[in-house]
């Protein structure tokens, strides 16, 4: 163990993924922000002056807005938006945006392509301070997403897979009983550039290195796009030194105490 344990939650909250018609009664608010009139529509798109859209995602329960600027497209240019700007502009969308259902995260400015002339920043949604968690790089499920121009101008805005608190609390065990599981291989671990989910108890490793442990909410069903349970884990990660390669890892174990 290299690195520090979270510190010790007595509870939390379970989390679901909220109703889509959440969305839908806050696009109002939303259009608002960005100057748009909520009234004026086209189908189900609320719709600007200048092309400008917002709507509702069916696939995750959450919004798009997208601005005028994507209307032109991908163009070539000498010079990218450098990832540092990229990172303030995006984070200062972020933090005016209305009717958030979480804390927002540190952002990430995701790797493009030379033919990209746009940059994604992505920002987690916290819940109690705790991220919703996936496989999928940058590792987030609840997110903020800002797509900017070469200029620096706003061309989208996405809200994902947008979480609501439930009644119940969970208790949790501490960082340190989670620990002693596993070393004792009751955990699930992921490796990289796997999609499954291996039992601890059948993993094997010369050795292994936990760099990081957070206490996180994982979907039950990680295949599934959509999930009616996520569950608390406590989150190790690291690298794992198997045959003659390093290979990255988080290791999943159960964060919630089990009456016997």
């Amino acid at each position: 163990l290299e690195t520090e344990v979270p510190r010790h939650k007595k509870t939390l909250s379970q989390l679901q993924e909220r109703d889509r018609a959440v969305s839908e009664q806050e696009l109002p608010i939303i259009a608002a922000h960005f100057g748009l009139d909520p009234n004026k529509r086209e189908g189900s798109d609320i719709v600007g002056e200048q092309g400008e859209t917002l709507s509702s995602t069916s696939w995750d329960g959450g919004w798009m807005y997208r601005g005028p600027g994507i209307l032109k497209g991908q163009r070539k240019i000498e010079a990218k938006l450098p990832p540092e700007k990229a990172l303030a502009l995006a984070t200062d969308v972020v933090r005016r945006l209305p009717s958030l259902p979480g804390q927002v995260g540190e952002g990430t400015v995701l790797p493009g392509t030379d033919d990209d002339s746009f940059t994604w920043v992505v920002f987690p949604l916290l819940y109690e301070g705790q991220s919703v968690v996936t496989f999928n790089f940058p590792g987030y499920i609840s997110k903020v997403s800002v797509q900017l121009g070469p200029d620096g101008d706003v061309w989208s805005v996405h809200l994902a897979y947008p979480m609501q608190a439930l009644s119940e609390e969970a208790e949790l065990i501490s960082p340190e009983e989670a620990w002693d599981k596993l070393l004792q291989n009751d955990f699930l671990i992921t490796l990289e550039e796997n999609w499954g989910l291996i039992p601890g108890d059948r993993f094997a490793a010369a050795y292994s290195r936990v760099k990081k442990a957070e206490l996180v909410y994982w979907p039950r069903y990680h295949q599934f796009a959509r999930n009616e349970h996520y569950d608390i884990k406590y989150a190790f990660s690291g690298s794992t030194q198997i045959g003659g390669q390093q290979i990255k890892f988080t290791a999943l174990v159960d964060a919630v105490q089990t009456v016997d």
